[in-house]
Parts: structure tokens; sequence; C-alpha cells
């Protein structure tokens, strides 16, 4: 992340939501990673452009370092949702 929620492609640009912080160094001792606390609800929004994920292959790839997880809530890691339709919703 580098500080930035800034896509290096400049097309999926993030939001952060209720302040998620950084941690330095990052994980190979440079650079930075975000770092997102559940109890602050704190996530990242990509606003737009849509990505129409349907009838597609796709690979999602994280690093995820938890710190603690609540065995009695949903933890996820990726959503997206059709605004027109609940019934159309992916998490992961």
């Amino acid at each position: 992340f580098d500080n930035t929620l800034q896509d290096l492609s400049n097309t999926y640009n993030g939001i952060g939501v209720n302040s998620p912080g950084y941690s330095t160094p990052g994980v190979n001792g440079i650079g930075a990673c975000i770092r997102l606390v559940a109890a602050s609800s704190q996530y990242i929004r990509i606003p737009s452009p849509f990505l129409d994920l349907s009838y597609t292959s796709f690979t999602f790839g994280l690093w995820v370092y938890p710190t603690s997880l609540n065995p009695s809530v949903d933890n996820t890691l990726f959503g997206q949702y059709d605004q027109g339709s609940w019934r159309r919703a992916l998490h992961i």
C-alpha cells in the first residue's frame, strides 16, 4: 500500500472507511501495509468502476495476518453486491 489507497493503474482507487491505518515496515521489510481494525468497522471501499465478475473466472490474492478473529461473525476479505438486487452478492 505504501501509505496510499491508489491503484497502480489508477483505476480501482480505494477510499478508507473509519480511518484505517498503515504499519511499517511492510511484510518484506520495506514500504507499508494497511492495518484494519474490525472493532472500529474499518474497511476499504472501491466505488467505481463496477467489476463485473459474472460468467468470468477470477483470482484474488491477499496476504492476511489476523491478530484476532471473532468466531461468531463472518470475517469477510472481499465483498461485492449489486445495489439493484439483494440476491446478487459475493462475499469471500
